[in-house]
């Protein structure tokens, strides 16, 4: 049956006034997937504005479609560490790609190849030469949490450049686990050397300590999208924190942010 309010709003998407096309938009974003159909027979339309509008919407219906992807993905665990920090980063910088990054990446990559970092010392070696430091405690800013800026920079939250250093282990064939001690982050290694990036990547030698913790891809990923949430929080950017904030809740089996407080959650206090 065809839904007649559907083909009003369709038909009132080319109003020469962008506040009122705004308003409709809304409303017809409200179809979710049921809108992809009506705006695919709209794409080819003469009209230039109409067009456009209809881009627009299947833009953040594609977004809306990847982020509920990654969420399951990251609720699942079916998401690996450097695969889930690239989809964290892209919630930030939407418009970025991920073939950016992995340029970014594939340079750093090569870069290797003359160090040949193929145990922990020499993986020490090569992030201490390439500049890789930890962000200092008052440098809460986004950057420090996205894998690309942080590849680029060199500069980061200490998970992610243990996650940076473990992938690069990786392609050298070796495993190496992300724990934490003391509140901070480190590398170990089959034979039980731990390497600190916040010690200027110094390595510990085995039995030293045995009072860590493992974690898992999952809790790395959401610990990124922790840490972004709340710099949305502290900068007030409800988009972000609107986008963010429905990732964790969805990776964490929730349907919204409701939650949250006013205006976040979309609810006044009752």
């Amino acid at each position: 049956m065809k839904d007649e309010r559907l083909t009003s709003l369709l038909s009132l998407l080319d109003d020469e006034h962008d506040r009122n096309a705004c308003r409709v938009m809304i409303e017809l974003l409200k179809y979710g997937d049921a809108l992809e159909e009506p705006l695919r027979d709209l794409h080819e339309n003469t009209n230039p504005q109409l067009r456009r509008r209809v881009h627009q919407l299947q833009a953040i219906i594609s977004f809306r479609q990847q982020r509920a992807d990654f969420s399951r993905k990251l609720k699942n665990g079916r998401i690996g560490l450097f695969d889930g920090l690239i989809e964290s980063h892209l919630l930030w910088y939407d418009s970025d790609t991920r073939e950016e990054i992995m340029e970014v990446w594939g340079e750093l990559i090569k870069q290797t190849e003359k160090y040949a970092p193929e145990n922990i010392e020499k993986l020490a070696y090569f992030m201490r030469r390439n500049g890789f430091i930890v962000a200092e405690k008052d440098e809460f800013q986004a950057d420090c949490f996205c894998l690309g800026i942080v590849i680029d920079d060199k500069v980061g939250a200490d998970f992610l450049l243990c996650a940076i250093a473990a992938e690069i282990a990786a392609k050298w064939n070796v495993e190496l686990k992300i724990i934490k001690r003391d509140e901070r982050f480190a590398l170990l290694d089959a034979d039980g050397s731990v390497l600190f990036p916040h010690d200027g990547w110094q390595i510990s030698k085995p039995n030293k300590f045995t009072n860590f913790a493992s974690w898992t891809n999952a809790k790395l990923i959401k610990l990124a999208l922790a840490n972004l949430f709340l710099v949305a929080v502290e900068s007030d950017s409800f988009r972000y924190v609107s986008i963010i904030g429905k990732c964790l809740t969805m990776a964490g089996g929730e349907k919204d942010v409701s939650f949250l407080p006013f205006p976040y959650s979309g609810k006044e206090n009752q």
